[in-house]
């Protein structure tokens, strides 16, 4: 049996469990009585919990030590993180390139590619409208870069309030209230800052 999960088979067609200081009892429910008793190991301490597994229970030593990776797995797990490591520093460069592309940052565009491989299976299926649709989606949240926060750098639309009766916009973030650099032609009528 491992150090930290055990898992006993109950031998009872309808039965019910119930925790007992520092035991689980298992009921016959038809007759009340009591089936098996599961003792739980002192070493344990108080840091162990119980469940219903397929036929039976399983009691588990909670915490730290019950999450322990053996060097020999660590050994196995090394090839595989150094990929998945490797894949996201292709990922975010990728994403830089976008942004050259389109000639500003855009803070949520990990965001962007992560939604989009999540929704498809297969990366040619994604179209110029998707990849249109979804970036401009990210993009109208936010403002254009000299119309962000001057103290904290903040563009995103929902954090920039115009102040009533002013010119003037406050950012959520970090509370700097600044006059924002406005294009001519454009009013306040109390919408955001002019996006991008």
């Amino acid at each position: 049996m491992s150090e930290t999960r055990r898992e006993y088979r109950i031998r009872c067609d309808d039965w019910e469990a119930t925790q007992v200081e520092r035991s689980v009892v298992v009921k016959d429910r038809a007759t009340g009585k009591v089936v098996k008793t599961i003792r739980i190991p002192r070493a344990w301490g108080d840091e162990w919990g119980w469940n219903f597994i397929d036929g039976g229970i399983a009691v588990e030593k909670q915490g730290i030590a019950a999450e322990v990776v053996s060097t020999e797995q660590a050994k196995q797990l090394l090839p595989v993180v150094r990929a998945a490591v490797a894949a996201l520093h292709e990922v975010w460069a990728k994403c830089r390139e976008v942004e050259q592309t389109l000639g500003h940052d855009l803070d949520c565009l990990e965001g962007i590619i992560q939604d989009m491989a999540a929704g498809v299976d297969n990366a040619e299926s994604i179209d110029v409208d998707y990849v249109r649709d979804a970036i401009n989606a990210q993009a109208d949240e936010l403002v254009a870069q000299a119309e962000a926060c001057p103290k904290c750098g903040e563009r995103r639309v929902d954090h920039l309030v115009w102040q009533k009766d002013s010119d003037e916009v406050r950012c959520t973030t970090c509370g700097k209230q600044y006059a924002p650099a406005r294009r001519s032609g454009t009013s306040r009528e109390g919408r955001p800052p002019a996006k991008a």
